[in-house]
């Protein structure tokens, strides 16, 4: 039997066991795909689970795809992390479609999933209608000068986000500026990490 057979097993057996409140054990475990859909499939019903911690998964656009649509009808989540999985830009607009209409995920961890310019405008869409996120991370994610516009847009209007994460991104000098420009009129936003970032 394959690891990750064994790693859906695994996530099969948390769900059965009725291990969710918080469910931190499943970070680092390769479930891939397949099994974020088990796990997405409790949480669709799931009325007590506050905290979901998937990192370092292998969760693809697929996977995050399903993700979403549990996250649209779940209405206890209040953390969610996906950190350094495969998620892409097709993946974080699956997530970003969910967040348009969340109302309880205050915290979304999305660093290293490569969503480049596409992903991070998704997500800033988002952000233009969301009122419960106050923290997100996108470290590590490829984001370039315009993917900065996007976000800086968003925190324009934002009135719920107070600490944002952008570490180690390639915004430039020019998605710099657009950054800069949000800050003074962001009603919300109290953190903000730009450190590693490439401004060239």
């Amino acid at each position: 039997m394959s690891a990750g057979v064994w790693e859906q097993l695994y996530a099969t057996e948390f769900i059965d066991e009725g291990y969710l409140a918080p469910l931190d054990a499943m970070r680092w475990r390769r479930i891939g795909d397949e099994g974020a859909a088990i796990i997405a499939q409790a949480l669709s019903s799931n009325k007590s689970l506050v905290s979901l911690n998937m990192a370092g998964n292998n969760i693809g656009d697929e996977g995050a795809a399903i993700i979403s649509r549990a996250l649209s009808s779940n209405k206890s989540l209040v953390s969610l992390n996906l950190f350094c999985n495969n998620v892409g830009a097709e993946g974080a607009t699956s997530i970003a479609r969910a967040l348009s209409s969340n109302k309880s995920l205050v915290s979304l961890e999305m660093a290293g999933n490569n969503i480049g310019d596409e992903g991070a405008a998704s997500i800033a869409r988002a952000l233009s209608s969301n009122k419960s996120l106050a923290s997100l991370n996108l470290d590590c994610n490829n984001i370039g000068a315009e993917g900065a516009a996007s976000i800086a847009q968003a925190l324009s209007s934002n009135e719920s986000l107070v600490s944002l994460n952008l570490y180690s991104n390639h915004i430039g000098a020019e998605g710099a500026a657009s950054i800069a420009q949000a800050l003074s009129s962001s009603k919300s936003l109290m953190s903000m990490d730009i450190s590693g970032m490439s401004l060239v």
